[in-house]
């Protein structure tokens, strides 16, 4: 963008108003004996005064207004647009001299590929796209940080720049399934990933994210058949052998379920979900601190997942720690005040405790929330009966019944 910059030098243009000289002094009497004689006196000066007609008074000032009002209107001009002008061009990076604007971009883009965290990978990109907004690729890898930040409407108005620049796209098609998943929109997602696979058959990455879909809508033998296929296509795609593993232990096929768990983790040491899925496994066989292992190497691949919090917390419950399995639900809590199955995990550290009132208030807000229904009506029917409140607890027993 052009910066407009505009100077107004303001000239001194009037004289100073004409001054009249003052009348000369009136004469004395002539004296009763004539004087000597003396030289004539000098002619008094003529005044003379100027006589302007009110017609052209009125053109002056008429002038003068409309002058002040063409110069008000520039100097709002001044200092209303061109700050904004001079501050979106401040913006724009600055080439050092013999450096092209492609040049500064492709610059800009390759630093960003080693960038530390989302935040400066985004930073990074902004500036290259500034200089250079044609590549498509540029959006592709903006609105993959986005989706790393969980900033998913952002990640889709980049990714449908990059589709609209490289419409055969099939990453760019792949990673806006994922951001139409996260924001529960699942046929869109399976639209995306449908056609992220039509561009490229060999793409395992979109079979293993559509095999998700598969498995949230409960098609389950689709779903297997897609994380198959992913892992054919690519064995080192950790996330397929992680989703696998997932649909495994929901089918109570354990071995096998932790069989693809290990081999994730073998693959992606760092895929913080796999080692939550094989942590909850191992608190499922009542090895609890073999999964507290699990849990804690999950939470310094991120300190702010809720999930693990709560997970760990789980496991802290089970062995009889309550103080430790509070203080993790409490931290699932404040990272996501809409986790319902923390308030639920919560409320039974309370009953635990004999914290009943603080219990009664967790499980309500976990109804409100829509988690486990039918455990926390149960929990909350009990509550209600050791009070001696007969009707609401048989109202909760029903509605526990209702939602088995």
């Amino acid at each position: 963008m052009s910066i407009l910059r505009s100077i107004i030098t303001k000239q001194g243009g009037g004289g100073a108003a004409p001054r009249l000289k003052p009348l000369p002094p009136e004469e004395d009497e002539a004296p009763a004996h004539p004087a000597p004689p003396v030289a004539p006196a000098a002619r008094p000066d003529k005044t003379i005064t100027l006589k302007v007609p009110s017609w052209k008074v009125l053109v002056m000032v008429l002038g003068l207004l409309v002058g002040a009002a063409l110069a008000g209107g520039v100097v709002w001009w001044v200092v209303h647009k061109d700050p904004a002008t001079q501050k979106a061009a401040e913006k724009k990076p600055v080439l050092p001299q013999g450096v092209s604007a492609e040049e500064a971009a492709n610059e800009y883009f390759q630093k960003s590929k080693t960038a530390q965290n989302a935040d400066e990978k985004i930073t990074l990109i902004t500036k290259a796209i500034e200089l250079n907004p044609k590549p498509g690729y540029y959006y592709i890898h903006r609105g993959r940080a986005y989706l790393n930040k969980k900033e998913y409407h952002k990640a889709l108005t980049d990714l449908d720049k990059a589709v609209e620049a490289i419409p055969n796209s099939f990453i760019a098609y792949n990673l806006r399934g994922l951001a139409y998943d996260a924001l529960d929109k699942q046929g869109q997602a399976m639209t995306e990933f449908n056609r992220a696979i039509s561009l490229n058959p060999a793409y395992a990455e979109a079979y293993s994210n559509r095999g998700f879909v598969f498995y949230q809508n409960k098609e389950y033998e689709k779903a297997f058949q897609d994380y198959n296929k992913a892992i054919a296509l690519d064995p080192k795609l950790a996330n397929a052998y992680n989703y696998r593993g997932f649909l495994y232990a929901a089918q109570g096929k354990l071995e096998q379920a932790l069989k693809d768990y290990n081999q994730a983790i073998a693959v992606d040491p760092k895929l913080r979900d796999a080692y939550i899925n094989r942590g909850k496994l191992y608190l499922r066989q009542k090895q609890y601190d073999t999964a507290l292992i699990d849990f804690n190497q999950a939470l310094p691949l991120d300190w702010r997942h809720a999930v693990t919090y709560n997970s760990r917390g789980e496991a802290f419950a089970a062995k009889g720690d309550f103080e430790f399995a509070r203080n993790d639900f409490d931290q699932a809590i404040l990272l996501n005040p809409d986790y319902g199955k923390a308030f639920k995990n919560r409320g039974k550290v309370y009953m635990e405790t004999g914290e009943d009132e603080k219990a009664l208030n967790d499980f309500t807000k976990a109804i409100f929330l829509n988690a486990d229904l039918t455990e926390t009506y149960e929990l909350r029917s009990k509550l209600y009966k050791k009070r001696g409140d007969d009707e609401r607890a048989r109202h909760d027993f029903e509605k526990a019944k209702a939602h088995k």
